[in-house]
């Protein structure tokens, strides 16, 4: 895209621009496609035709449950086919039996019962399930005479067709419900198809009538291994009765009937026949089957997902799983994803740049996905070493689509990481170190926001019982400290590591959750093969996108009532101890109620405390009152906050505030206004470029440090106290504004920033750390038009001056102590509105408190704070003489007067003696307002 800027916006994606122009044209195709035995430049275009190939050819043959178009001339052509076949009657009984889902309306047990003694020229016989045979009397006064046995079968449905039919006496067997009927020739047709193609099983169409919408259930559905939920409808069905009697199910399953069509369906032949032979009205048919009490409704509605617990079974080989050996200096890391390469191929990106002695094995398991996406997630295993891709024509979920991927794993962990994750580095060791503890049944990463805020630090459930929450979810990182002494019940499964004995042992995560919930359930049940307990390690870190999946919470609802209803009894409750330890106290519960076919599914969230704010327990000591600080950062989250001094800046008052017994938490720019913000004391904003609102349940102090035209008077009203890093401004400022504005200028950490970090005089002659701004800077442009040995540490300065310069994008902030103690000269500039109001910038307390010397443009009060040591440059002619000198100690003070002013600022400028200004104010601040200290 760097050559074809174009291919960005392509109409079919870079791929497509490739294609069209780029092969053309006569371009490479990338650097990750091998060339072939010959050594011949590889053709990108024919490679992906050939992914394009094995992506239709796994495409899934079954057609849609339900069809909007009706049987036509095929219809007709069956009919014509087999109107001279007349089933020969069965010499020992009826030809046919028929099991009737009897319901609870007798009405609509009478219009179903009068189709079937409808049925012409065969013989038959029917068994009517019902709860209460009572409900069944009236009906059968509409077919006097008839061969009609009723069975009381209580609710278990599958059970009273297993009993029909190992009663029944017919060569074939047929099931109905209540709310259905039949076509006049419904069994002769089936039956004359049956015969004539030696089917054992006949399908004909089902249609399906709900309000003013028709539908056809007329999938076809060949002979042979079921290897889907999908299958065809239990009403479309007729069979031999020996083989329905005989099939090895667990008929006591809601789902008996999809595992009775499976079982057929698995060694039959199969016959298809185009003609609708049962009529459903839908809205009937669920009035019919709805009991008087609602819960019985689960025995005639079964979940969608519950075939997937036979279809874990059916796919995986556990008994072969049991009996191989894992590698132990193997992880296996099992990312499943559905159409979504992006995510996916970042994942794996930041997963491949993982720092360990085990071995890798990355298996990226596409869990139904397009084209698009099979074949760019092909190409992950030639440009990362270790990855692995399986692909599948359904989309299965995130259960099984993991439970498949781990089929395939070889290591002696195993790593369940969400597609939408992205690693830090780090991650993986104190997992696979955490694993060593017997006891340790799995171990979880702390999970994070893009923002930077807390997405899962474990997982508590309730005391009032219900569904669990994430631990410390919307916190402040710093919350998380300490975390990995605790003991969960349960972890999010976005990035779990568990062993791979146990994880084969309770048969991966159950299916029958879709896309939520089958990690808290994976964990209880681990819990309940062994003796253990979960941990969350706070040193690995993974940032966490959550819940960009596509339909990841369409089942949510389903999700939560499952859990419900599979461990209610035995669900932990460890909120209140596992949030007292974070120093707050679980005071209530809030509930929020959703009803649906599956009945309340409740959703407890914690009503949290400061442990501290409750009545009794105010601080008694003659030490400062440990408040709780929120330092609000103006720069971005992430890795581009990285390279922003505020970070380190804010990281460095948070330290200097900790020292004095303060509980401090950061909140990068995207984390201003979280929610959790109302349990801090202290807002300290860091004013930059991003602006903050506060919030009147908290001290707001704002300490204008950088772009003081972007503070107005109108927003000073807001806060309690105003701070600002030049004394010119808050003189100026507080005579306009009327209010006091406290001088506070910006400072230094002597433990990163001392003489002793390197010998001057032994690194870059001439040094400049900082990025362009994406402007051509002044003593930048001036240094290089002047030719000056210049060395650039930092961003998007490409444009402005020639990549000699530049020595790296980046210079970490532990190197920079020695980077410019070691330098020549350290150059140093200002924003023009900064400079003019004599805002001084952190660089030259940095670099000063290392000892260097210091060339900078003009800012007021230069000379009484550091002394020599920083050298006013004026035109560039100036910058040369300063910069070129033979003797620079003449001008910039020897060696010993140089350690002498960085002594001075380590003294009088530090992190630490701002901390304890700052902490001053916070408390004149909460007394003035009258909070409790």
């Amino acid at each position: 895209m760097a050559k074809f800027p174009a291919a960005r916006d392509h109409r079919d994606g870079p791929i497509g621009h490739y294609v069209e122009v780029g092969a053309p044209a006569g371009a490479h195709a990338n650097e990750w496609l091998p060339v072939d035995d010959d050594g011949r430049q590889p053709d990108l275009c024919a490679w992906l035709r050939e992914r394009l190939v094995e992506w239709r050819e796994r495409e899934s043959p079954m057609a849609p449950d339900l069809v909007r178009q009706a049987p036509g001339p095929e219809a007709d052509a069956a009919r014509a086919r087999l109107a001279g076949v007349r089933p020969a009657p069965s010499t020992s009984g009826p030809l046919v039996s028929v099991a009737i889902i009897g319901g609870y309306v007798p009405e609509r047990l009478a219009d179903t019962l009068r189709s079937v003694a409808a049925q012409t020229e065969v013989s038959w016989e029917a068994f009517v399930l019902v709860e209460d045979a009572s409900l069944a009397a009236l009906a059968l006064e509409e077919v006097p005479g008839q061969r009609v046995t009723v069975l009381e079968v209580g609710q278990n449905v599958g059970l009273g067709v297993r009993e029909a039919v190992e009663r029944a006496t017919g060569e074939y067997a047929a099931v109905i419900t209540a709310g259905e009927t039949w076509s006049a020739d419904r069994l002769r047709l089936a039956v004359a198809a049956a015969r004539s193609g030696g089917a054992d099983l006949v399908a004909d169409v089902l249609k399906v009538e709900r309000g003013d919408s028709i539908r056809y259930g007329a999938a076809r559905l060949a002979g042979g291994r079921v290897v889907s939920r999908q299958t065809i409808d239990i009403s479309r069905v007729v069979a031999r009765r020996d083989l329905v009697a005989s099939a090895a199910i667990d008929w006591s399953q809601d789902i008996w009937a999809w595992l009775l069509v499976t079982a057929l369906t698995d060694h039959s032949r199969v016959e298809y026949l185009p003609v609708v032979g049962t009529t459903r009205d839908q809205s009937v048919r669920m009035r019919a089957l709805r009991p008087l009490r609602r819960w019985q409704r689960l025995r005639y509605a079964p979940l969608d997902t519950a075939p997937d617990r036979a279809l874990r079974d059916r796919l995986i080989d556990w008994s072969e799983i049991e009996e191989r050996t894992p590698e132990a200096d193997v992880v296996s890391v099992l990312i499943p994803t559905y159409r979504d390469w992006r995510m996916t191929t970042d994942a794996v990106a930041a997963l491949a740049q993982t720092e360990t002695d085990l071995e890798i094995d990355c298996i990226v398991h596409d869990d139904g996905g397009d084209a698009m996406s099979a074949v760019i997630l092909d190409s992950l295993p030639l440009r990362f070493p270790g990855v692995r891709v399986m692909h599948d024509n359904i989309n299965r979920g995130f259960a099984m689509a993991n439970n498949l991927a781990f089929a395939h794993a070889r290591g002696a962990v195993v790593v369940l990481l969400n597609n939408d994750t992205e690693v830090e580095p780090g991650w993986l060791t104190p997992l696979v170190s955490a694993l060593e503890d017997p006891q340790v049944l799995g171990v979880q990463s702390l999970l994070l926001f893009p923002t930077g805020t807390i997405q899962s630090a474990g997982v508590a459930f309730p005391s009032c019982v219900g569904i669990p929450h994430e631990f410390l979810g919307g916190f402040p990182r710093e919350d998380a400290e300490g975390i990995e002494q605790l003991r969960f019940h349960a972890l999010t499964g976005a990035a779990l590591a568990v062993r791979h004995a146990d994880l084969t042992a309770v048969r991966g995560l159950d299916p029958i959750y879709r896309n939520g919930m089958e990690d808290i359930d994976l964990c209880l049940r681990l819990a309940d093969v062994r003796e253990g307990h979960f941990v969350v390690r706070p040193d690995s870190v993974v940032i966490h996108h959550e819940s960009r999946s596509e339909g990841r919470f369409k089942k949510s609802r389903q999700n939560r009532a499952v859990l419900l209803e599979q461990w209610r009894d035995r669900l932990p409750a460890d909120d209140v101890k596992l949030w007292g330890t974070r120093g707050f106290t679980v005071v209530d519960h809030e509930v929020v109620h959703h009803r649906d076919e599956i009945g309340s599914v409740g959703a407890p969230s914690p009503v949290l405390v400061r442990t501290d704010r409750l009545p009794g327990r105010a601080q008694v000591s003659e030490a400062p009152p440990r408040l709780r600080w929120s330092i609000k950062n103006p720069a971005p989250a992430g890795k581009a906050g990285e390279h922003w001094g505020d970070t380190h800046f804010a990281r460095a008052v948070a330290g200097a505030l900790r020292e004095l017994g303060q509980q401090v938490v950061i909140d990068a720019r995207p984390e201003f206004y979280r929610s959790s913000g109302r349990h801090d004391d202290v807002n300290l904003v860091l004013q930059g470029l991003a602006p903050y609102q506060p919030f009147a349940e908290s001290v707001n102090l704002v300490w204008v440090i950088s772009h003081p035209e972007r503070f107005h008077a109108a927003q000073a009203h807001y806060f309690d106290r105003v701070l600002a890093a030049s004394v010119s401004w808050a003189e100026q400022t507080s005579r306009e504004w009327g209010r006091r504005v406290e001088p506070l200028l910006q400072a230094t950490d002597p433990e990163s920033f001392h003489p002793d970090r390197a010998v001057p005089d032994t690194g870059h002659p001439v040094l400049f750390v900082g990025s362009s701004r994406n402007v051509s800077r002044p003593i930048v442009a001036d240094a290089v038009e002047q030719g000056l040995p210049l060395s650039i540490y930092g961003g998007q300065w490409k444009e402005f001056v020639h990549k000699r310069y530049i020595k790296g994008e980046y210079l970490p902030n532990a190197d920079l102590g020695a980077a410019y103690r070691s330098a020549g000269v350290v150059l140093n500039d200002h924003w023009e509105d900064m400079r003019v109001e004599g805002f001084v910038s952190n660089r030259l307390f940095d670099a000063a408190a290392s000892g260097a010397r210091v060339i900078t443009d003009d800012v007021a009060g230069l000379g009484d704070t550091f002394g020599n040591l920083v050298q006013v440059y004026r035109t560039p002619e100036d910058l040369v003489r300063l910069s070129s000198m033979v003797n620079p100690d003449e001008v910039f003070g020897d060696d010993a007067y140089r350690r002498e002013v960085a002594a001075r600022i380590a003294r009088e400028h530090s992190f630490h003696a701002r901390a304890e200004r700052l902490v001053e104010v916070a408390i004149e601040e909460r007394k003035r307002r009258g909070f409790s200290l």
